[in-house]
């Protein structure tokens, strides 16, 4: 099933959606810092302008994956926070050009089979 994971808190674990994955609101993944969060979603992942993915709890963005089957759209309209490794099969893009609040990622981006497109994004690349 498809899933709205916005305003929710989620515990470290494994996470699968077998369609889309929406965040209209802020979500946030608390845990202890050796803790580890996979989100496996089979279609799209979209995090909604000026929404962020927060941390709480000493939780790291270098132990949050998001392996998404399709498209990744992180704050199409600006603003807002990602965190984590995001591995696209059809690429992903952060933010959209005339936009004049900064994304930011926490962590990285990667496609398997597409680009990658990032304007006015600050990506933060977490220590190992």
């Amino acid at each position: 099933a498809s899933g709205n994971i916005g305003g929710r808190t989620l515990a470290p674990g494994l996470y699968t959606w077998d369609g889309d994955v929406t965040i209209p609101n802020d979500v946030t993944v608390a845990g202890a810092a050796g803790d580890v969060w996979i989100f496996q979603v089979a279609n799209t992942l979209d995090l909604a302008s000026a929404r962020n993915v927060v941390l709480a709890g000493g939780a790291l963005a270098k132990n949050v994956f998001w392996q998404v089957g399709t498209f990744a759209t992180i704050n199409a309209g600006g603003g807002g926070t990602m965190v984590g490794t995001i591995i696209s099969q059809a690429g992903a893009s952060f933010s959209t050009a005339g936009n004049a609040a900064i994304t930011t990622l926490n962590g990285r981006a990667l496609s398997l089979g597409a680009s990658v497109t990032v304007v006015n994004t600050v990506i933060n690349v977490p220590a190992p």
